[in-house]
């Protein structure tokens, strides 16, 4: 039951990247299913189906010329690491903008009591 489930991954990860396909460039591919299979099927092997969708959707995304399963099976591997990339990179950002946000509201909080301060003295 496991290995049929896991025969059909290809087929599916084939069926999303024809839909892909079509919403990007208004046309269908043109797909040797029997062939394109080993290279999804690997994609599956390496990354796993639910990162190889995730690429899939990226390589997508991407401005390319061509969307060729050939350029996806040769590249899908760096489409990964971008990803990560991506990823780590959104959350160093993250964490930079909530530590920004608390250094200007402590400044904030440093400098108003300084000039409340200053215009009572300049008051008496």
């Amino acid at each position: 039951m496991a290995r049929a489930k896991s025969q059909n991954l290809p087929y599916a990860l084939m069926d999303a990247y024809a839909s892909l396909y079509e919403l990007r460039l208004g046309r269908k591919p043109n797909l040797n299913r029997y062939r394109e299979k080993w290279g999804f099927g690997d994609m599956i092997d390496s990354i796993g189906y639910d990162r190889a969708l995730e690429v899939l959707k990226f390589y997508f995304d991407t401005q390319r010329n061509n969307y060729t399963t050939n350029n996806l099976f040769n590249t899908f591997d760096k489409l990964d690491l971008a990803i990560t990339q991506r990823d780590q990179d959104r959350a160093r950002r993250e964490a930079t903008r909530k530590l920004t946000e608390l250094r200007v509201q402590e400044w904030d909080r440093e400098h108003e009591s300084r000039s409340t301060g200053n215009q009572r003295g300049m008051r008496e």
